[in-house]
């Protein structure tokens, strides 16, 4: 599991750093979370199995609590520049929800590739976004 957040951090840093604007962070850390090298059938089963072992394993405990800590950080940071700071906060957290229930998803029954799982949680995004012109 070290190795994956490991692989996952270092796709999220590359991500962000080629990132623009504050819409295209937040982009870059969905992209970075459904990339083809995240979203493959061993690497979801090992999160699925990371998820549920997580509660009862105290190393695992931490590793996830530190990756759900930097998922919402990543997210909130680049949300505040969007959205003011309650919105911000509430978008981040659906967001990152809603990541890893693509995730749990396509781990239970394989319906959901990372493009189309990317599709959703961008959709998501921009609903939660004020439309172009409306800041």
């Amino acid at each position: 599991m070290r190795r994956l957040l490991q692989r996952l951090r270092d796709d999220v840093v590359a991500a962000l750093a080629t990132a623009r604007t504050a819409e295209q962070r937040v982009i870059a850390v969905i992209d970075s979370n459904f990339a083809a090298s995240q979203f493959q059938a061993g690497v979801i089963s090992a999160w699925l199995a990371f998820w549920a072992e997580a509660p009862h394993v105290p190393a695992l405990g931490r590793l996830l609590r530190v990756n759900v800590r930097r998922l919402h950080s990543n997210l909130t940071h680049s949300l505040r520049d969007l959205l003011p700071a309650e919105r911000a906060a509430q978008t981040a957290r659906g967001l990152a929800a809603l990541i890893d229930g693509l995730w749990l998803r396509a781990a239970l029954d394989g319906s959901l590739d990372g493009v189309g799982a990317r599709e959703i949680a961008i959709a998501y995004l921009r609903g939660q976004l004020p439309p172009p012109g409306e800041a």
